[in-house]
């Protein structure tokens, strides 16, 4: 049997407008973001950096869909506690990343040799080189 997905969107679809282009608008001002406040482990209140829109938060960190690494699956020691193990592996997911890179026309080796070119010359742009 295929695999069946749900995708569940909460709130409206994001205004087109300037500011959607603009970081400071989006990440400096905290244009998008919702005015819910959540609470942590020892009930202090803090606001996340949370957005509803129609898309979720693709649409502020530009509808990149990167893979995880095989040790994202497994538990991560970090300064703020510990993460679990997901309860599925990457090989779980291995054939449906696979999929979707060729659904997308994208893919997960190194990029296209003039990309170097392209970056290099931005940087030395900015540089004002």
């Amino acid at each position: 049997m295929p695999a069946r997905i749900l995708l569940l969107e909460r709130g409206g679809y994001l205004p087109r407008e300037p500011e959607n282009w603009d970081s400071r608008e989006v990440f400096l001002k905290d244009r998008y973001l919702s005015d819910e406040v959540w609470y942590d482990k020892d009930g202090e209140a803090f606001k996340p950096h949370q957005q509803y829109f129609v898309g979720g938060n693709t649409k502020f960190y530009g509808a990149i869909l990167f893979r995880l690494r095989e040790r994202d699956f497994g538990e991560i020691h970090h300064y703020g506690g510990l993460s679990p193990a997901w309860p599925i592996s990457y090989q779980d997911l291995e054939p449906y990343y696979a999929e979707a890179e060729k659904l997308y026309l994208v893919h997960r080796h190194a990029p296209d040799p003039n990309c170097s070119i392209v970056m290099d010359a931005a940087v030395r742009r900015q540089a004002g080189s």
